[in-house]
């Protein structure tokens, strides 16, 4: 599916897995801005059209592995407050 992989997103054999994080730090604040800063990834290389999906396989991913420490709070944390204020930057060139 996505043209341009993302840092957190893994292809093997043809399967993507959408929620692959580096590990956890320990320090919170150093895995919420990870978090945050994936968040921003995804906001500035995923075309506005397809965003909406890749977010759903993203959560998906989150549930099923049963993860939701720092990084995942801090990535939910800073969709969330980009989609209050209306913000999704558009991408000419990616599609994810």
């Amino acid at each position: 599916m996505p043209k341009q992989r993302l840092s957190f997103i893994d292809q093997k054999e043809g399967v993507f897995d959408y929620w692959c994080p580096p590990d956890e730090t320990g320090d919170w604040g150093i895995d919420c801005r990870i978090g945050r800063e994936q968040a921003d990834e995804l906001l500035r290389e995923c075309a506005p059209v397809r965003l909406p999906v890749a977010l759903s396989h993203i959560v998906e991913a989150i549930a099923r592995k049963g993860r939701y420490q720092a990084i995942e709070i801090g990535f939910i944390n800073r969709i969330g407050e980009m989609a209050a204020q209306g913000v999704a930057r558009k991408s000419p060139v990616n599609d994810c």
